[in-house]
């Protein structure tokens, strides 16, 4: 057998550019998005609070391809003698895509979850948010994620992007 080798400048589609059909895996566009925008969460139970700007918008070229959304959200939190957890959830809308939320809410395991046995100990945990989620929104209109945190730890704060911190979101279209 012999390879084949094909050169070009620019593919075009048929019709328009924007209906080529790349094949199934291929990134077909990528959107990214950093904020610097803080978000102080006290509240606790099942509760869910909007991340200030943590939202990130992408238009699929095709009605079937898939969405990976990625995150990387700096939060701290100060634990002192006590166990802090909750989660994140990704929404699409007001439609939840993913929720790792604290599993006495009853939507899913733990996100974070961290603590000292010790009243005397204060530890401050930094760390980021990164699990990314895939979607498929089924639409070729303009489609908005935004994520969320919760709180379960009566007393004590979640701080998103705190320390003058840095977060961002990739959102990528994926061919089917």
């Amino acid at each position: 057998r012999m390879g084949s080798t094909l050169t070009v400048d620019n593919i075009v589609g048929a019709t328009t550019a924007a209906n080529v059909k790349l094949p199934a895996g291929s990134i077909l566009q990528s959107v990214t998005k950093t904020f610097t925008d803080s978000t102080s969460i006290t509240s606790s139970g099942a509760t869910f609070t909007d991340l200030t700007n943590a939202t990130i918008t992408i238009t699929p070229k095709y009605n079937n391809s898939k969405i990976l959304i990625i995150p990387n959200i700096a939060f701290y939190i100060t634990v002192s003698g006590a166990y802090i957890y909750g989660g994140f959830r990704l929404l699409r809308g007001s439609s939840t895509v993913v929720s790792a939320a604290n599993s006495r809410d009853g939507n899913g395991a733990f996100d974070y979850g961290m603590g000292v046995a010790s009243n005397s100990t204060t530890l401050q945990f930094d760390t980021r948010h990164c699990a990314h989620d895939v979607d498929t929104p089924a639409t070729t209109s303009a489609v908005t994620y935004k994520y969320q945190a919760q709180n379960y730890s009566a007393g004590r704060t979640i701080y998103i992007n705190g320390y003058s911190a840095s977060s961002s979101i990739i959102a990528m279209e994926i061919s089917v």
